[in-house]
């Protein structure tokens, strides 16, 4: 198999579940306040160091950005490379 077959192959085993892995973790971090706490220390340590900007890139379908960290962290979206 060479390199541009498996990545073919690759992206449409990620786009065929793309739609349910999503859907799957939409609300997650509602149920997962040991992980909200996590995401808020992250943003505590940004803003202590002068904040900036943080990138969750290509990390899933964007649970973590979609729960909007606070500022100075300034949380963006569709960072993925398609």
């Amino acid at each position: 198999m060479n390199a541009d077959h498996w990545l073919a192959d690759t992206r449409t085993s990620y786009d065929t579940v793309a739609v349910s892995y999503a859907d799957q973790l939409r609300g997650v971090l509602a149920g997962a306040p040991y992980l909200r706490a996590a995401l808020a220390l992250f943003a505590d340590l940004v803003r202590a160091a002068g904040g900036g900007p943080v990138a969750d890139v290509d990390c899933g379908p964007g649970h973590v950005t979609a729960h909007r960290a606070p500022p100075p962290t300034r949380a963006r979206r569709g960072m993925a490379p398609r």
